[in-house]
């Protein structure tokens, strides 16, 4: 508590005499909130930037005028922030954080508002910038990607401090919280468009895509994961004609465009080893889609559960429901456009049905 208070406070000497062993203590480090960004920072990619604002308010506190007439006034309230920030060549988040002086060791509204300021007001600035992110882009960095190196310390004072419990770790208050949101608003604003500033602001640009696009690829791989789970442990498609023989070389499918080939192929087939597959209209094109919008797709879910072989690198043709694939479209262009969309499909995902030659094309009558 002495050493974090005479850090803030340069006037502030404390002296601990320990009786004991005749040990005397001196704490007098000063240099205020950049000295503790100093002390906790290395291999800075960025200068320390010392930020603050003051401003009044209005509050409500308990007004206690005797002992059995207690009542709630309005009071102006004045706060004063000070923030103190780095950023580091890693990919450590530290955060040092007091109120009044006193250490909030579960930091609080303080931090988290200056967090929501910080992000919102760089992601405006990263879209104003030529090859960062684009106005339209929705999917914006958010905190995580900024926390990656960030050193910070924050110091607020303000009368009769709100915390969540009486240790004093965390502070709360949603009108405190308002007007922490503004005041870093001004002065973030401020620094963020100062000339002088810009060549720090590009290094914490390219800092924040870097784990912006780290975190939106393993995103990607966990719904990815997450929808080859779900079409693995999933049932058969319920359009799907099964028949009485599978997981034997002589079964087959075919894959029907619509209802239209359906009902004429479903009465000749053989319905001991031939299965049909209806699919409404054009597949996705599996070059022009994402990974994870290619397997979220119902048409190519229902074609990989009815071949259950796996999909993609892990796909085992001999293990397949069926072991010939029959494309079934109309005679037609968009039947043509059809089926070169489901070769295209079974090539990059089902590669080794076409690589042991066990794809056809049925080449329908056009009446």
């Amino acid at each position: 508590r002495m050493k974090s208070t005479s850090f803030l406070e340069d006037f502030i000497t404390f002296y601990v005499y320990n009786e004991n062993d005749g040990q005397e203590y001196k704490f007098n480090y000063g240099g205020g909130i950049e000295h503790i960004a100093d002390l906790n920072s290395s291999d800075r990619i960025t200068k320390i930037y010392n930020l603050s604002n003051s401003s009044k308010f209005e509050d409500d506190t308990v007004d206690i005028q005797h002992e059995k007439d207690i009542k709630v006034k309005t009071i102006v309230k004045e706060t004063n922030v000070n923030i103190s920030f780095c950023y580091q060549n890693n990919y450590d988040y530290f955060t040092d954080s007091y109120v009044n002086t006193i250490k909030t060791k579960k930091n609080g509204i303080h931090v988290q508002a200056f967090e929501k300021v910080f992000t919102d007001i760089f992601n405006q600035k990263l879209q104003s910038m030529k090859g960062y992110i684009s106005k339209s882009e929705k999917n914006l960095p958010i905190f995580q990607d900024y926390s990656e190196g960030l050193c910070l310390v924050v110091s607020v004072s303000l009368p009769e401090p709100d915390f969540t419990s009486q240790i004093k770790e965390e502070l709360r208050g949603p009108k405190v919280l308002k007007e922490f949101i503004k005041l870093y608003s001004e002065c973030i604003t401020k620094w963020i468009n100062t000339k002088a500033n810009q060549e720090d602001i590009k290094r914490i640009a390219d800092k924040v895509m870097a784990a912006y696009k780290i975190r939106l690829k393993r995103k990607e791989e966990v719904d990815i994961k997450r929808e080859k789970n779900k079409i693995k442990t999933s049932i058969m498609p319920s359009k799907l004609v099964d028949c009485e023989i599978n997981y034997d070389e002589n079964s087959e499918i075919f894959i029907t465009e619509g209802d239209s080939a359906l009902t004429p192929i479903k009465g000749c087939r053989n319905s001991r080893y031939q299965a049909v597959l209806p699919i409404r209209g054009k597949i996705l094109n599996v070059l022009k889609a994402s990974l994870k919008k290619i397997l979220a797709n119902q048409e190519i879910q229902d074609i990989i559960k009815s071949l259950d072989a796996g999909v993609g690198d892990s796909y085992d043709h001999s293990k397949a429901r069926y072991q010939k694939i029959m494309i079934a479209t109309d005679a037609d262009v968009d039947g043509n456009s059809i089926a070169n969309l489901l070769i295209l499909f079974l090539w990059m995902f089902c590669r080794d049905a076409i690589l042991k030659g066990c794809v056809y094309r049925i080449l329908t009558p056009l009446y």
